[in-house]
């Protein structure tokens, strides 16, 4: 409905040193154009540094753009993110937990986003985040809550440290209208690392609601 969403990243170090860290943004400008913009910081031991719009306040972007962050450190941080919005009422948004490869879904694992709802009143999103060197091809599939197959197979290729969102995925896959659904993830390419979430979200085009999203990470059964 034409928000403008912000994120604020949030990094705690509480290592016992000062890290040095380089945060490197993989963004999309537009729909198609892909660009990289890094930063490097350091930050003492015990301090929480956050960055409100980090978009602006860290990388200096200040035109429309969405992605994922990179973050490497010489120590080991406590990382989140907020995505949200500020509507007439006050805020809302979703809570990001920062990740690492071993939370990452693998060729020949299943990941599971559970507890999904697509119907008048509650949408799904699906995002997916490559944290390899190279792209990836990532296959999506919703099930009603009886193990019953819906619709048809989504297939994403992202590139490499890209993000991609399925918006709605009970219209993209086809899989009708369900309050209770969920959908599995599957890393199709050798060699990749994929991260994923779905965002169930109050609200339609046709049955305005909150428009507040709930996230709920990928389980990955081994």
């Amino acid at each position: 409905g034409g928000a403008l969403w912000l994120s604020k990243i949030g990094v705690l170090n509480r290592s016992g040193a000062s890290a040095d860290v380089t945060y490197t943004y993989y963004w999309k400008n537009g729909p198609t154009t892909v660009k990289t913009t890094t930063v490097r910081k350091s930050i003492f031991n015990g301090r929480l540094e956050t960055f409100d719009d980090a978009a602006v306040s860290l990388f200096g972007i200040t035109n429309k753009s969405s992605g994922s962050v990179l973050i490497n450190s010489t120590r080991p941080l406590v990382v989140t993110a907020r995505t949200y919005t500020v509507g007439e009422d006050g805020s809302y948004g979703s809570f990001m937990p920062g990740v690492t490869a071993a939370d990452a879904l693998s060729r020949g694992e299943l990941g599971v986003l559970s507890q999904l709802t697509g119907n008048n009143d509650f949408r799904t999103n699906v995002g997916l985040v490559n944290m390899s060197n190279k792209s990836c091809q990532v296959r999506v599939r919703v099930y009603n809550a009886s193990g019953g197959a819906l619709g048809s197979a989504v297939t994403e290729t992202i590139d490499a440290h890209k993000f991609t969102q399925i918006n709605n995925v009970f219209n993209a896959t086809g899989a009708g209208s369900r309050s209770n659904a969920y959908a599995t993830v599957e890393v199709l390419t050798s060699g990749c690392e994929v991260w994923a979430y779905g965002a169930v979200i109050d609200g339609t085009q046709a049955f305005p609601g909150t428009d507040d999203a709930t996230t709920i990470p990928v389980t990955v059964i081994e």
